[in-house]
């Protein structure tokens, strides 16, 4: 089973300099936002993602620690990239084996660009549209690595008001075979994210210092995953549906954002040769400079 980075490089925090974003907005935990950063900022944000998971085809339980460091710079108001580059140890656990597996390395690279179609303005109100597309490009660190260079393509859309915000992304990757004849099936993901400002109930000075506001996000992650090939064959039993259920709270200040979140399955239906998990979840942190 291999671990992709894709869907961890696209969790990008966007927090201080916005002016399309009310004070005390959070930023959802697992799912990307169409908010862009200021031209000339650069935001870094750190995830430490626990993640259990069965095979049942090998009656083994898998379980990965992955650190996601991504790092985004705005080149003008409307365009940005990222860079997500994720350090990954998985344990391997199979019935009747003698000892276990583990493995540790640096996971696939991946590169965002992401530009800002649209976007509309009120009173502590702001609607964003975002395209992006980019690219996996493979580490070769064996076993981590899928040794693929990976086409990715999708849309955001962000709604923040007062105290509420929605967040809504879909994203298409595109699975190319490996230098050893290998190709994993593609994937499709979707997020909604919805959130409420529960600390403060408003802000009553913000023209100077902006404090510490506490938020409660509720989110949906599902992804999608075709059947895989090898040597031009399909295999059976890899392709996959799973859609978690992830509660989270964010703390939030004008430059900075800590975060925790569960991930529960509420719906999976995957072959026997497919990732079913147990459950994930995060803990991490982003700062603006």
């Amino acid at each position: 089973m291999k671990i992709s980075a894709t869907y961890f490089a696209l969790l990008i925090g966007l927090i201080g300099g916005l002016n399309e974003r009310a004070w005390g907005q959070a930023i959802p935990i697992n799912t990307d936002v169409a908010i862009q950063p200021a031209e000339g900022q650069i935001i870094y944000r750190n995830q430490l993602r626990y993640r259990s998971f069965d095979l049942d085809d090998l009656d083994a339980d898998v379980t990965t620690w992955m650190q996601s460091n991504v790092l985004v710079y705005g080149w003008s108001s409307r365009f940005s990239t990222a860079l997500g580059v994720p350090l990954i140890r998985r344990d391997f656990e199979a019935e009747g084996r003698a000892t276990d597996e583990l493995d540790t390395g640096i996971g696939d690279i991946t590169l965002l660009l992401r530009y800002q179609l649209w976007k509309k303005l009120g009173h502590l109100e702001s609607q964003t549209w975002t395209v992006l597309g980019g690219l996996q490009i493979p580490a070769y660190d064996d076993p981590i690595s899928s040794r693929s260079w990976d086409p990715i393509v999708g849309t955001i859309y962000s709604w923040h008001k007062n105290r509420h915000g929605v967040d809504a992304d879909i994203t298409y990757h595109l699975n190319t075979e490996n230098d050893r004849d290998f190709k994993a099936g593609d994937v499709l993901r979707y997020d909604l994210a919805y959130q409420y400002r529960l600390l403060p109930a408003r802000y009553e000075d913000v023209s100077t210092d902006k404090p510490w506001s506490l938020t409660g996000l509720l989110e949906l992650n599902g992804e999608y995953q075709q059947k895989s090939e090898s040597d031009g064959r399909r295999l059976d039993e890899t392709d996959g549906h799973q859609l978690f259920l992830s509660p989270g709270l964010a703390l939030t200040r004008k430059r900075t954002q800590f975060e925790a979140a569960l991930q529960f399955p509420v719906y999976q239906n995957a072959g026997d040769r497919a990732a079913e998990d147990n459950v994930r979840a995060v803990l991490g942190f982003t700062i603006t400079f």
